[in-house]
């Protein structure tokens, strides 16, 4: 029997229920025990390189879209949120597994003007 693929596939074009979720966490939760054997400076160092990595990447996509039509910049910018929202509900439903305590965990109501943290739809804003 060959060995089944692990590698994290989502299929966007079709709806991804809590079940497919799920089912990917828990190859998430083997990526995390893997790599929580090593130390936390190579750790470090790896999270530094990816975050230059995606900075370098944020930065081509950004000056790309702006050279493309306005209609079909925002079809881009709608699939890439789409697909940004699916990898967090991955890692919040990896959390929440491992973490129970924050399965029923919501953020407090905030008061109307005051935001901690606003989302904003710019990963990499100084």
């Amino acid at each position: 029997m060959p060995k089944r693929n692990l590698l994290r596939r989502f299929n966007p074009i079709h709806s991804i229920s809590a079940s497919v979720v799920a089912e990917e966490a828990k190859t998430l939760a083997w990526e995390v025990d893997n790599c929580e054997v090593f130390s936390a400076a190579e750790v470090n160092e790896w999270l530094n390189e990816r975050h230059t990595r995606c900075r370098q990447s944020w930065d081509e996509l950004q000056l790309v879209l702006g050279s493309l039509r306005e209609n079909e910049r925002r079809v881009i910018h709608n699939l890439l949120f789409r697909d940004f929202y699916h990898v967090l509900e991955l890692y919040l439903c990896h959390i929440r597994t491992k973490h129970p305590e924050f399965s029923n965990w919501s953020p407090a109501p905030q008061s109307a003007g005051r935001h901690s943290s606003k989302f904003s739809e710019w990963l990499f804003q100084p």
